[in-house]
């Protein structure tokens, strides 16, 4: 081992106290920035997508989410959707909508809104259909776990899918 002596004069001490700062400077991407400033686009294509991470909340999102895209034209956005939503959806709820997508990045829109039947690709519908798909999961887990495997193989029960109920505490 080799013993070495330092004395004060050798060492600065204010630079081991306080290291120096290096400054990085990156170049600006005249791309992403221009990119991230201009107005996007909402389609029906990705309007499921879009409401997911708009901030609506309450009534307005409750509305909404029962509706569906059915075109943006020009600074107009369609939707149509039952009766039961589309009536109860008032001037509070639209303005909610525009200020949220406006948040979001999109341009100002205005809204139109026509009752029909029934509407079939509602952020709400998505939501359903996605639930249905977790709840045959689920189910599936369940035929395949330890538990079934123990009671068929110890107590001789013999229990398939078919005898399994999942019921949705959401229904």
């Amino acid at each position: 081992l080799k013993e070495v002596k330092i004395t004060k004069s050798e060492v600065n001490l204010e630079e081991i106290n306080t290291p120096k700062k290096e400054e990085i400077t990156e170049p600006i991407n005249e791309e992403k920035t221009v990119a991230s400033l201009a107005k996007k686009n909402l389609t029906p294509n990705n309007w499921l997508e879009v409401f997911d991470k708009t901030d609506l909340t309450g009534p307005s999102r409750a509305f909404f989410s029962n509706l569906q895209l059915q075109k943006v034209k020009e600074n107009t956005i369609y939707f149509e959707g039952a009766e039961m939503f589309a009536d109860r959806i008032n001037q509070e709820n639209i303005q909610n909508l525009i200020d949220s997508l406006k948040r979001l990045n999109f341009a100002e829109y205005k809204v139109e809104i026509n009752t029909t039947e029934k509407a079939k690709n509602t952020p709400s519908s998505k939501w359903e259909q996605q639930r249905k798909r977790d709840i045959e999961k689920f189910k599936k887990e369940i035929v395949n776990s330890d538990l079934l495997a123990n009671l068929k193989n110890n107590f001789g029960e013999d229990i398939d899918e078919d005898k399994i109920m999942v019921i949705d505490h959401e229904e």
